[in-house]
């Protein structure tokens, strides 16, 4: 605020502090130098403090004692960065300005080295300073005002004498010398007097109180308990757990401490003004009740508020102004950056468009704080305070960013639980059968490199290892605790362990009962510790320098270079048993099982840091975070295989999954949608994962699709070529001088077309020829040989030869085995018993090349799109339903309509006049459409007449459609061309995808579907069109008529834009879309809205129970 006055032609700037409700007052004289004083001498503007006092119910912030005179009088020195330089003139007579700004919660200061607070808001809620006009005179002709009282020490605000000012100084001297010792949780209030440094009394740093007694506003009455409030909680860079919750009323006084722990420098970053002390009305106002104006979130490490954020604006107002402080011991791990996240999330979700912020030019570590966050940054210079806007967009870029700080924080507190340096088993006994004595002995018997301790209640001894008789008497906080105790037992144990300051757990036991999970989980959280399970069967960690085997498997996997994650343990045990079977072994291990807090997604994040590690094996029954799952995996992807089952499919497995880990199923389409964009191999089975492990741990990518088939029987070979066929692999007609070469290396009768038939003659060492002149081919980028056993050619000796680094399979069908990898030059060669096995591996190593080979694509943003329109439209219907429902289908057609995507004109009717005046309008042969909610097809139902092009035939249609729906719509008949189908649905568990089809009354019996996540990039969306064959074969590559793709797959991309933009959208259907040579005409659409999910995806957060 700057105030013009030209009697004296004085510029006053107002820099408002509404947080610490104080201000500074810069005076400068219009026709020098900025920073003059008045008297245009001054070479740094003067500051003064202004105190804060209250007027019944309304907090003002009134100009009182400059802050450089009450220094002067007890002798402090003059603040070096405000006040004028020790060596100025003496100033001219003073002149009082009086000048009142509403103080606020959020504040205009910035933390320093992580903490700030960015706000101005003013008082009842509003965002900005109140302007009001200065009153000069002396004190004299100012109104007299009754003493008040000061909220932040209980003492009047009005002007005390020095005598009285020095005698309470000396008063609250002593009285902090008899308070209690350094575990008081308060201080004691201060006198108004500037004290000297010698006399200020530094708070403890967080993590105990300060000596004294509470002040009066930390007196109040306390609401409940702040620690009962749910939320959620988040790894920091350290590996340590914070829990992110609202703030509550009872929380003033924590904050309060928080913020006058903080020290000097960083008060007057966060702040902008220096003072020995905080006022309390700035705490109670940041924890004041949530409304639609503000919110403030806190940050708990270990119960133990560190941190909080809020934001505050005008109702209505699209922008609001932020605060974030952080305490100082807490300063480099993240806090700050957490809050920031949760709240631009929560802002997000109460329709704040973009975040604001000033802060000193000098607090560097908070403008990295705001330039790391990921989201667009917008900043203006001003007198030394940096402007900041934070649009709150979901890019990409963002996306990134928190991906990236996860994966970071996530690696730092899994570290406890897959690389433990110390451990211990509670659950073990004398029994020789025991689920806790297969652990002990597997984790002695695999070598162990770190300390393990033992826990019995009743047992001086277990296994030859000393027993303890509770967590407790443990000699050290164990990194790692493997719990195998009856179900019953678990909470308390796992209580017992945090309170002896364990890591992580791993809960072998099963059985547990919903509010006993509920329990753990809430302990877990408590005492920062990570939770592996319940009903899991445990952990491996291979690698040399820790050799840990945790679980209770009958043998140990052979170490190799395989991460294995899944939800089962059996599924687990037949996985290591293969892997290490066929020479792969394992790096990691962990089965997840009731997946109540560690997940594959952690796992994953794992596998992509760990050096060890050159492939990932997932087996799960359901997904925690299927969108997180996919940003990780094809990140992950893209630096080494991903091979994943999904199980549950069918109705008896998805019963199955329900009753074996409580797991959600998902359709089928929507797995393989996700994998495939993802970069992730899907695989059905056991069986199928092993035999696409086996191919790409074993032999190099194919660089093409041709195959080579080698058989010395024909049969065999006929197989083989149709199996490559279904798995989209090519088996070419080979070139004539590489089919001369072929004939005089093979037997005669032979056959040199593909497949090549050697005839049951063929020797080994022609055999070895055939396939090596096969590999020096460019015509051929992958080998498969069929052998059946005879005496005169041997397969092993075959599988020798070089060739030249393209894959080479083979199938022995005499084998027992499903598939084995046999010796083969410098790397194994994978032999299976059937040849179509040898086709499916071969044809998802051919996936993983096309994927590799994938541009990324970038996310299509239309500007013309009219995002404000279709909201409105939206919320329109949800207030008068806010249950939801289906539009009505004019409302339908307009929500298109705003993203661009083209419609067949149509009019509403709500009389049969209106409907003929329609026909003359639109022209030519119009159709009539009757709507009611739920409406799917409209020729079944007799909601739809066709090719009316008369009056009496359109009143006709109109009255018959009028007698039994609601909603009426004449339509132009677009001319018939492909009919498409394309939609969206927001599944629970997998958010919003884009769904694309033949369209059509018959588009269901058909069921030629293909789904992908939102949002859509280019690549993505062309994908979408390409998977459906039957579409590109009847229109993209023949018939008389061509098909518009490119016009198909931006459709599909602006439905992809809308299902972000409109998260109450929870199903659209455009069926039919007619598409032709010049473009694509959605002819109906049905739109079904609710209310707005309240979560966020992509939040940084440990999921809930």
């Amino acid at each position: 605020m700057s105030t013009q006055l030209s009697s004296r032609a004085v510029t006053v700037a107002v820099h408002l502090s509404g947080t610490a409700g104080a201000a500074v007052i810069a005076v400068s004289c219009a026709g020098g130098r900025s920073g003059c004083c008045g008297a245009g001498r001054c070479a740094r503007p003067r500051y003064r403090r202004r105190r804060p006092a209250i007027h019944g119910r309304r907090t003002h912030a009134v100009s009182k004692w400059s802050s450089l005179a009450r220094a002067r009088r007890v002798g402090a020195p003059r603040p070096a960065r405000h006040g004028p330089p020790q060596s100025a003139p003496a100033r001219p007579p003073r002149r009082r300005v009086r000048a009142a700004a509403v103080a606020c919660a959020g504040g205009t200061a910035h933390g320093g080295g992580g903490t700030a607070d960015a706000g101005r808001s003013a008082g009842r809620g509003s965002a900005g300073p109140r302007r009001v006009r200065p009153r000069w005179g002396t004190a004299s002709q100012r109104p007299a005002r009754r003493p008040t009282a000061d909220p932040g020490t209980g003492l009047s605000s009005a002007r005390p004498s020095p005598a009285r000012r020095d005698r309470a100084a000396r008063r609250w001297q002593r009285r902090q010398r008899a308070a209690p010792g350094p575990g008081h949780r308060y201080a004691l209030p201060r006198p108004r007097r500037l004290l000297r440094r010698s006399e200020v009394v530094r708070p403890r740093p967080a993590g105990g109180g300060v000596r004294g007694r509470p002040p009066p506003w930390a007196r109040r009455a306390f609401d409940g308990r702040p620690d009962a409030v749910p939320g959620p909680s988040g790894p920091l860079t350290d590996g340590s757990i914070v829990r992110i919750r609202p703030a509550a009323v009872g929380d003033a006084a924590a904050v309060h401490r928080l913020h006058q722990a903080l020290s000097a420098e960083n008060r007057r970053l966060r702040f902008f003004v220096p003072g020995p002390r905080v006022p309390g009305h700035v705490a109670e106002r940041l924890c004041r009740p949530p409304d639609p104006a503000h919110a403030a979130l806190v940050a708990l490490l270990a119960g133990e508020i560190v941190g909080i954020a809020g934001y505050e604006r005008d109702n209505g107002a699209a922008t609001a102004e932020i605060s974030l402080a952080v305490a100082e011991h807490v300063h480099g791990r993240g806090v700050g950056t957490l809050l920031l996240e949760h709240l631009a999330s929560l802002a997000r979700r109460g329709g704040v468009a973009a975040l604001t912020a000033e802060v000193l030019l000098d607090n560097h570590a908070m403008l990295r704080v705001f330039a790391d966050a990921g989201l667009p940054l917008r900043r203006h210079l001003d007198m030394g305070v940096v402007e900041v806007e934070l649009p709150l967009t979901m890019d990409d870029r963002y996306l990134s960013a928190v991906e990236e700080r996860e994966s970071r924080a996530g690696l730092a507190s899994m570290h406890r639980l897959l690389r433990p340096s110390s451990l211990a088993v509670v659950g073990g006994t004398r029994r020789a059968v025991s689920v806790g004595n297969a652990v002990v002995r597997n984790i002695l018997e695999g070598g162990y490199t770190g300390r393990v301790h033992l826990v019995h209640p009743g047992e001086a001894d277990v296994a030859g290892i000393a027993a303890h008789p509770s967590a407790a008497d443990l000699p050290e906080p164990p990194d790692l605790v493997v719990v195998a105790v009856p179900a019953e037992a678990v909470p308390d144990v796992a209580r017992a362990c945090g309170e002896r300051g364990a890591g992580a757990l791993a809960v072998l036991s099963a059985g547990l009962a919903a509010s006993a999970r509920r329990e753990l989980l809430e302990i877990c959280r408590a005492y920062e510790m990570r939770l592996l399970g319940p009903n899991c069967f445990g952990l491996a960690n291979l690698d040399p320098d820790v050799r840990l085997h945790a679980t209770f498997a009958a043998r140990r996997p052979r170490p190799g270079h395989a991460c294995v994650i899944t939800q089962s343990g059996g599924v687990g045990i037949t996985l290591m048993e293969h892997l290490s079977r066929l020479g792969i072994g394992v790096s990691t291990f962990a089965s997840v099982g009731d997946r109540l807090d560690v997940s594959s997604n952690d796992l994953l994040a794992w596998a992509e840091a760990d050096a060890g590690t050159r492939m990932a094996v997932v087996h799960v029954e359901s997904f925690g975070n299927p969108r997180k799952f996919s940003r990780i995996a094809r990140r992950i992807s893209r630096k080494l295989p991903v091979l994943a089952m999904l199980s549950g499919r069918s109705a008896a497995g998805r019963r199955a999954a329900r009753t074996h880990t409580g797991g959600a199923a998902v359709a089928e389409l929507t797995g393989a949608a996700l994998f495939r964009q993802a970069g992730v191999s899907p695989v059905r089975s056991v069986t199928e994962m092993v035999e696409t492990a086996a191919v790409l741990a074993h032999q190099p990518l194919p660089a093409g699709p041709r195959v080579a088939v080698v058989t010395n029987t024909a049969g065999t070979g006929v197989l083989v070529a149709d199996a490559c066929e279904a798995e989209e692999l090519e088996v070419p007609t080979l070139g004539t001088d590489l089919r001369r070469k072929l004939a005089g290396d093979l037997p005669p009768g032979g056959s040199c077309a593909n497949p090549v038939d050697t005839t049951p003659q063929v020797r080994t060492e022609q055999l070895r020829c055939c396939v090596r002149a096969l590999a020096e081919s460019p015509e051929v980028d992958a080998i498969i040989l069929v052998l059946v056993p005879t005496a005169l050619a041997d397969l092993a000796p075959t599988l020798c030869a070089d060739t030249g680094g393209k894959p080479i399979l083979a199938v022995a069908p005499e084998q027992p085995e499903a598939v084995t990898v046999l010796p083969g030059g410098d790397r194994g060669v994978p032999t299976f018993s059937a040849p179509e096995e040898a086709a499916a591996a071969l044809g998802q190593a051919w996936a993983r090349t096309r994927w590799l080979a994938r541009p990324a694509g970038t996310v299509p943003v239309f500007p013309d799109a009219a995002v404000g329109r279709a909201r409105e439209e939206v919320r329109e219907f949800l207030r008068t339903r806010p249950v939801g429902g289906w539009l009505p289908l004019d409302a339908a057609l307009r929500v298109a309509e705003c993203y661009g995507i083209r419609t067949a004109p149509w009019r509403r009717a709500r009389s049969a006049e209106e409907a003929v005046a329609a026909l003359d309008v639109l022209g030519g042969r119009v159709a009539v459409k009757g709507d009611v909610a739920g409406l799917a097809h409209r020729r079944a139902a007799g909601a739809l007449r066709l090719d009316l092009d008369r009056p009496e035939e359109v009143r006709a249609a109109y009255r018959a459609c009028a007698e039994r729906f609601p909603t009426v719509v004449v339509q132009a008949m677009a001319a018939r061309e492909f009919d498409t189908r394309l939609g969206i649905i927001h599944q629970p568990v997998f958010g919003p995808l884009v769904l694309f089809g033949l369209g059509g009354s018959y588009a269901d019996a058909l069921d030629t579907r293909s789904a992908r996540l939102t949002p859509l990039t280019d690549v993505d969306a062309a994908e979408l069109v390409r998977e459906v064959r039957a579409v590109a074969a009847l229109g993209a590559e023949g018939g008389d008529r061509r098909m518009d793709v490119p016009a198909v797959q931006e459709v599909a991309a602006r439905l992809s834009q809308l299902a972000g933009d409109l998260p109450e959208v929870a199903e659209m259907d455009l069926n039919p879309v007619s598409v032709g040579e010049h473009g694509a005409l959605a002819l109906d659409a049905r739109v079904r809205v609710s209310q707005r999910p309240d979560e966020d995806p992509y939040l940084r957060a440990l999921p809930p129970f």
